[in-house]
């Protein structure tokens, strides 16, 4: 299962991640940007996830070591180990792939939109503005991936904040940087929702640079355990009923 470490402490914050997503899936850029790089705010102006907005670079200003620092954090799906939002698709229209990336299949989707609602980071995104939408977000460029090429994010990074691999080796990167010092004792994304593809390593706590707090357990088995009843409760149910309907059938047969 393949993956990328995302090493905050490296980002720049150049932004060619993001124009490498956007180039690669033929997503727009928004025309009210402005086109100077040097501007701290310049990717900040993609103020969150869209449908045409599949990866993006915010910016965190903090204080370390009496100093004022900025990092650059880059966001996108995460690709759970465990997807909660391939778990409510009931048409199987988003899927987790072997090699790890979470896609999606337009031609099987309804639209029912109940992966949005899902997903605890908030990651599938609706095209409002079409008249027939689809769900929209990052598919970690799975074409390229079971090519064994890296995804266009990935081989647009110059300074190496962002490694592609197998996952278990990528977690054994991140642990061999960290035991050298620098960085903050943890892995986000390891445990995170049971595990995603994504992984995070930062010389500055997560918390401060507001990465979202997230179960360390598979959302999908929360509710495992009650669908799993389901074929037992519902016809269960059906039989209850139909008993209280024969029952009050009888009761006005023998009143008449």
């Amino acid at each position: 299962m393949y993956g990328f470490l995302v090493d905050v402490s490296r980002c720049i914050g150049c932004g060619d991640c993001q124009a490498a997503c956007k180039i690669k899936n033929n997503l727009p850029v928004s025309s009210d940007l402005p086109y100077e790089r040097n501007e701290r705010s310049y990717w900040d102006n993609y103020s969150t996830l869209s449908a045409y907005t599949w990866t993006r670079i915010r910016s965190k200003k903090l204080v370390k070591d009496g100093k004022e620092i900025v990092r650059f954090i880059k966001e996108q799906c995460m690709h759970c180990i465990d997807p909660a939002c391939a778990s409510v698709c009931f048409v199987g229209a988003l899927y987790k792939t072997p090699e790890g990336p979470v896609i999606y299949r337009a031609d099987r989707c309804v639209g029912c939109r109940y992966c949005v609602y899902a997903c605890p980071w908030g990651v599938p995104k609706w095209q409002y503005d079409k008249p027939f939408p689809f769900i929209q977000k990052c598919n970690m460029c799975y074409d390229r991936v079971i090519e064994g090429k890296k995804p266009a994010c990935v081989e647009a990074c110059k300074v190496g904040a962002l490694t592609f691999g197998k996952r278990k080796e990528l977690i054994e990167e991140a642990k061999r940087r960290i035991s050298k010092g620098g960085y903050v004792n943890y892995i986000y994304g390891e445990e995170e929702a049971g595990g995603t593809c994504v992984l995070y390593i930062s010389d500055v706590p997560f918390d401060e640079l507001d990465f979202r707090k997230v179960m360390k357990f598979s959302y999908p088995e929360l509710t495992q355990a009650y669908l799993g009843n389901m074929p037992i409760v519902i016809p269960s149910l059906f039989v209850g009923l139909l008993g209280l309907y024969l029952y009050s059938r009888r009761r006005q047969e023998v009143k008449r």
